[in-house]
């Protein structure tokens, strides 16, 4: 029979109603809280009846010598003259139990206990949370310029749904932390000023599944983004080794008995020094290439610059839908060619490209496309909106000065030719002049397809080639 039992733990710092709860529902069935932290270790026991009091002292710290201070050591004998034995303790909360369930409560002053209670939040746990805050605000906003830029490829990509949805989930974690404590405590105070207790509440079951879909949402970043995959999981990997390290760090100065501000301040200085390391590395590391994925269907060859400087590029040889030479004549022979695909359950898109190599002098014509299925029909428009105003958002995105297709936008001209329901073509609002870029519509399909395979006016032969193996054709 195990003697020992592990718990991860869900309540939030302040809900010492629902920990006490829970703890008497443990030690009745034969187990005994003896660690905390991210997760609770218990212990084996009789089963019993026991009642518990989380109680909390705000002068205690993360930082705090192994060796409990006198006031400290003052606090746990008043508890015990109670007849109130500790469990453990961790930081600013205590945990305490009593055989007797008509003991006299540790905490007697409904507007003290509120007070305590908000001193120890301040101490750690609300700067935490408001920096948490911070950074899931962040990465929804750096998620989102994405987005803007291009709606269609990002709700196709399973990843960046992932993330954009982790962002939501993490705020609304960090709302409802925040939240639940700041009206727990404003309607608190109104209570302790009659005279009256009033108990707190988390949402344990809610964290707990707001946390699985965080970990799910990691986990499909890391599956559907091949390329960038060796990249996040050095980072996952060395974010687990400096927090250990960290850990460690302070681990050690806490058993050497050192004063609480000390521990802090080389504590803090640590965090810096290993940070530094560790971005130094990585960066170095991806300068370096070491992250770098050899991709599938592709050939290796180098360009040697003017200034002596080499550099790696890919020819791919992925099969394509549409080639420049099912639209037009070319003797170019050494073409790259990309596919690319994404899909989620919102829509599915394929991108081509057929270029030349980097560094070759020959002016052979080239081609790009994407084709995007809309799976889920109210996002459409807006799919359909992102693609229509590709050249201003490209522009605002990347370019904040002068860019050649800032003047550029997209025009409604007659779908017929081309067997589209509705179809539009690039213009050049500054030179007054059509360019070789559409966009073409068709059911729950949207192709964008441009490049210098096509000419301003394209032959009727030429759109049927585009409408059969682009608008109508399954493309997989």
């Amino acid at each position: 029979m195990r003697k020992t039992r592990y718990e991860y733990n869900f309540y939030s710092f302040y809900d010492h109603t629902g920990m006490e709860r829970h703890f008497e529902k443990m030690a009745a069935k034969g187990w005994l809280i003896e660690k905390l932290g991210y997760f609770w270790r218990y212990r084996r026991i009789e089963p019993q009846a026991l009642r518990f009091s989380v109680v909390y002292y705000p002068e205690a710290s993360e930082f705090d010598p192994a060796k409990p201070s006198e006031g400290e050591l003052t606090f746990y004998d008043f508890c015990a003259q109670a007849g109130w034995t500790k469990a453990t303790s961790r930081a600013q909360m205590n945990i305490f139990y009593n055989e007797n369930a008509d003991a006299v409560p540790i905490e007697t002053d409904a507007a003290l206990q509120v007070e305590t209670l908000h001193r120890s939040m301040k101490k750690e746990q609300l700067t935490a949370w408001f920096l948490t805050l911070a950074l899931a605000l962040w990465i929804f906003f750096d998620t989102r310029k994405d987005f803007v830029r291009d709606f269609a490829l990002m709700i196709a990509r399973s990843s960046a749904l992932s993330a954009i949805l982790d962002s939501v989930l993490l705020f609304l974690l960090c709302m409802l932390e925040l939240g639940g404590y700041y009206f727990w405590r404003r309607r608190a105070k109104r209570e302790a000023a009659v005279g009256k207790f009033l108990p707190t509440r988390s949402h344990p079951v809610l964290q707990m599944l707001v946390l699985l879909v965080l970990m799910m949402g990691c986990a499909i970043v890391l599956y559907s983004d091949k390329e960038e995959r060796g990249s996040y999981l050095a980072i996952l990997a060395g974010l687990a080794v400096l927090y250990a390290l960290i850990w460690e760090i302070k681990a050690l100065l806490k058993r050497r008995g050192g004063s609480a501000e000390a521990n802090r301040g080389i504590t803090m200085v640590s965090v810096l020094i290993l940070s530094f390391l560790f971005s130094f590395t990585y960066l170095r590391s991806v300068r370096n290439g070491q992250f770098d994925r050899t991709p599938e269907n592709a050939t290796s060859y180098e360009v040697t610059w003017s200034n002596g400087e080499t550099s790696l590029y890919y020819a791919y040889d992925d099969p394509l839908p549409l080639y420049v030479q099912d639209l037009t004549k070319t003797d170019y022979d050494r073409y790259s060619c990309r596919l690319a695909e994404e899909s989620s359950p919102l829509a599915s898109q394929v991108r081509g490209a057929q270029r030349m190599r980097t560094g070759d002098e020959d002016d052979a014509p080239e081609l790009n496309y994407e084709v995007t299925d809309v799976k889920f029909a109210p996002l459409f428009d807006a799919c359909l909106d992102g693609e229509l105003k590709y050249y201003q958002n490209y522009t605002v995105t990347f370019y904040r000065t002068h860019h050649p297709f800032r003047n550029w936008e997209y025009r409604e001209v007659d779908a017929a030719p081309w067997g589209a329901d509705r179809a539009w073509q690039a213009f050049d609002t500054e030179s007054d002049s059509w360019g070789v870029s559409w966009v073409l519509t068709r059911g729950k399909r949207i192709v964008r397809i441009g490049g210098s395979a096509l000419t301003g006016t394209l032959s009727q032969a030429q759109m049927d080639t585009i409408g059969e193996k682009l608008l109508n054709a399954d493309i997989k």
